[in-house]
């Protein structure tokens, strides 16, 4: 049995590389000798050399893992709030408030409708 799944640049670039791919990578690999396994990885027992190390950090980046900013408190609670259903609903509440308080005659004035949208 030959280890026949490879993975190019382009695959990584556009995300092409998926837990299944590499879970079947990793079971065939499993399956093979080690020096079936090393000499398709391009490696040796004693890891790769600085010279094919560089060359991959060229090829594929840096192994690095990257911290996003923590996005604050106030930004994630308008996210959270701020789509178009509450958007409608504040527009209803202002159109209530506009027809039910504004333009009501003096005692028909009811801010109920406004409270419950």
């Amino acid at each position: 049995i030959h280890i026949v799944m490879q993975i190019t640049p382009q695959d990584l670039k556009e995300g092409m590389v998926k837990k299944d791919n590499v879970k079947k990578r990793l079971i065939i690999s499993a399956m093979q000798e080690e020096n079936l396994v090393l000499a398709h990885m391009e490696s040796s027992k004693n890891g790769l050399s600085s010279e094919q190390i560089e060359e991959n950090r060229n090829l594929y980046g840096s192994n690095k893992i990257t911290k996003h900013k923590k996005e604050s408190l106030i930004k994630r609670f308008v996210e959270a709030f701020i789509n178009p259903f509450t958007c409608i609903l504040i527009f209803l509440a202002i159109i209530s408030a506009y027809m039910d308080i504004i333009l009501a005659e003096p005692g028909e004035k009811n801010p109920t409708t406004v409270i419950i949208i």
